[in-house]
């Protein structure tokens, strides 16, 4: 089946990045990922990018969320863009709060909630963000504006509209069907305005363009209607306007396949519901066979499977019979060629598998896949599955791709259980997959329990992986509660590889209170990333004034600086980090020492358009009149900026809390 949420990848990287201000010339360490999209070597820059944002580099955050979010480089996941979005946004990074607040508005990767749109939208407008201004204006005015920034491009309105609908701008739509944009122009992959807006979940626009009369049953060059699209993502707001426009619910792709199996395939009850109702075949067959029953089931999803069975639906049965009914189902639910005993042990029907061994099914069948029904319990976490399974003398060592055991597949989904049951049947704990990660350093970033029992079994937590990296350092990265403590307890050393110290892999990933149990188990205050940056000046940037209070308190110097010269409290003024930036002047920061391009903490945070942080610092005592190395004062930056307020009061000279309004 073709997955659908293709949406705009190579346009969106293209807005989003190379469009973007900046872009092209901003932190040098980032020139190798410009170089990678200049060449379009999207999955390189991803990889690089990515590499960059688990460190807690807020422009690398930002840079990783769109290319999730347009699945160029990377395969398309809203959620982990919606994550990484969040976590630039709430490090500071104005374009990463506009993407925040759009995703918010649109539901897109997140449950969809306006009120908290508007509050990042407020945050990016505080900035200067333009498109971040103009929607919080059309929210306070009850209408939307013409889009200026298209009125400013030579771009014709046909190109507008697919534009518009593919990023799901409303104003921009509105703005080109005005303009006379063509409704079925087939842009990118063939798909008209109408297709791709359904398939990236843009109710609003998608109801503008029917009410303009876009034809319901265009397709793209896979053969996928905006009722497909619609359907494999889930938006029931869109499927109920499609189909009341007189979508055909049974129209098949270049697969065979229909949005029924679409919804099917996804796990969609609400989505099969609609398309039920509105006389969509339970029992149609995509071109290998499958109908949207077979689908359901073969995914895990009971909800849909019920509504397709109370419809009639059935699964497919491409094989001749066997002795029992039970092998009949079981092997009828796979939808394609998994043994029966394994799609029983995916599925965690112990009852099932029991009599499926009862009647001679073979343990060490492996499926199309590779791998072993012992595999897919561990995968799913059956414990009990496994149990039998073992019993039955399935090996717990067989390893299926990427040289992935049993054990390992059940530590890296987080299943304790399954671990104490393969580690009782003799699976060996030093086990490991291609990567060179053993089951512990799965465990590590996954589940506590997993990890407790791998390491009372006696496997080593300081074997690194192939890229270098211990359990710690993936413990630190992304690990459960407690997963830090059991391994420095279980004998890890404080050592993270090639991933850096410790401390500042824990300040980079976004874990305020790893960092501080790292501090108070006695890690080097004073070590520095990668990058020569001084671990204070990590925690600024990235905002745990937490972490920045601990390590001033374990005696790192308030004043310690990058390479390019900034201080801690300059990195968190730049980056709006106010809590941050008072902790910081607490401690007897220095406020009028510069930084890069002569620059003092006062003078990012008239850049930035941070009234708070300009009036604490202010109120501190920091020099209003110094200028950078271009002779810029702090008000021309916040004018320059477009600041013009806050410029204002600084050459006013009041520099009294009260006088900014915000106490």
């Amino acid at each position: 089946m073709n997955r659908v949420h293709r949406g705009p990848s190579v346009l969106f990287v293209a807005l989003l990045f190379l469009g973007a201000p900046g872009f092209l010339g901003a932190e040098e360490h980032l020139e190798p990922v410009h170089q990678a999209v200049r060449e379009g070597r999207f999955e390189r820059a991803a990889r690089l990018t990515l590499a960059l944002a688990e460190q807690g580099d807020p422009e690398a955050q930002f840079r990783a969320g769109v290319f999730f979010r347009v699945g160029q480089g990377v395969p398309s996941d809203l959620e982990a863009a919606f994550a990484w979005f969040m976590k630039a946004a709430e490090a500071g990074h104005e374009r990463a709060q506009y993407q925040v607040g759009r995703m918010l508005q649109d539901g897109l990767g997140v449950v969809a909630d306006p009120t908290a749109a508007l509050v990042w939208y407020e945050a990016a407008a505080v900035h200067g963000h333009p498109d971040a201004k103009r929607r919080l204006a059309a929210a306070r005015t009850g209408r939307l504006e013409a889009p200026p920034r298209l009125a400013a491009r030579n771009v014709d309105a046909t190109t507008s509209l697919w534009r518009g609908s593919a990023i799901g701008d409303l104003a921009i739509v509105l703005h080109a069907l005005r303009e006379g944009g063509a409704l079925e122009h087939a842009g990118r992959a063939g798909m008209t305005p109408l297709v791709v807006a359904a398939a990236n979940g843009h109710t609003d626009v998608v109801a503008a363009l029917l009410a303009a009369g876009a034809a319901t049953r265009a397709t793209d060059e896979h053969g996928d209607t905006a009722l497909y699209a619609s359907a494999w993502l889930g938006s029931e707001p869109i499927v109920h306007a499609l189909l009341e426009a007189d979508s055909d619910p049974n129209a098949h792709n270049a697969g065979g396949t229909t949005a029924l199996h679409a919804a099917a395939q996804r796990g969609e009850p609400a989505v099969v519901a609609q398309l039920l109702a509105a006389g969509a075949d339970p029992n149609t067959r995509d071109d290998a066979g499958r109908t949207p029953l077979g689908l359901a089931l073969r995914m895990g999803h009971p909800e849909a499977a019920a509504a397709l069975r109370a419809a009639g639906g059935r699964t497919t049965a491409r094989h001749s019979p066997e002795p029992t009914a039970l092998w009949r189902e079981q092997r009828d639910a796979s939808v394609g060629d998994w043994p029966p005993l394994s799609v029983a042990a995916w599925r965690g029907a112990a009852p099932a598998a029991e009599r499926l061994i009862a009647d001679g099914a073979d343990v060490s069948a492996r499926d199309a896949d590779g791998y072993t029904a012992l595999a897919r319990a561990a995968w799913r976490g059956h414990a009990d599955v496994a149990t039998l399974l073992v019993g039955a003398g399935a090996d717990p060592q067989a390893a299926g791709p990427n040289a992935r055991s049993p054990i390992l597949l059940g530590a890296a989904h987080g299943s304790g259980a399954t671990v104490r049951v393969l580690l009782a049947a003799g699976a060996d704990p030093e086990t490991a997959d291609s990567e060179g990660r053993t089951a512990l350093s799965w465990a590590a970033a996954a589940d506590l329990s997993a990890l407790q029992a791998l390491l009372a079994a006696g496997a080593s937590p300081t074997r690194p992986d192939t890229a270098g990296l211990p359990p710690l350092a993936h413990a630190i990265r992304r690990g459960p509660a407690g997963s830090v403590a059991a391994l420095l307890g279980g004998g890890a050393p404080a050592s993270c590889g090639s991933a850096g110290p410790c401390l500042c892999l824990a300040i980079r990933s976004g874990r305020p209170a790893t960092a501080a149990a790292l501090l108070e188990s006695g890690a080097d205050p004073d070590a520095a990333c990668s990058g020569d940056e001084p671990l204070v000046a990590a925690a600024a940037r990235t905002g745990s004034a937490r972490v920045v209070v601990a390590l001033l308190a374990a005696g790192a110097s308030p004043d310690a600086r990058t390479p390019s010269g900034d201080t801690a409290v300059i990195l968190a003024a730049a980056h709006g980090q106010y809590d941050t930036v008072r902790a910081l002047i607490e401690a007897g920061a220095g406020l009028d020492l510069q930084g890069k391009r002569g620059a003092t903490a006062l003078a990012r945070a008239a850049h930035a358009g941070d009234p708070r942080s300009v009036a604490l610092l202010l109120e501190a005592g920091a020099d209003a009149s110094l200028r950078d190395a271009n002779g810029l004062a702090p008000a021309e930056l916040a004018r320059r900026a477009g600041h013009a307020e806050l410029a204002d009061r600084l050459e006013s000279g009041a520099s009294g809390l009260r006088f900014f309004g915000l106490f």
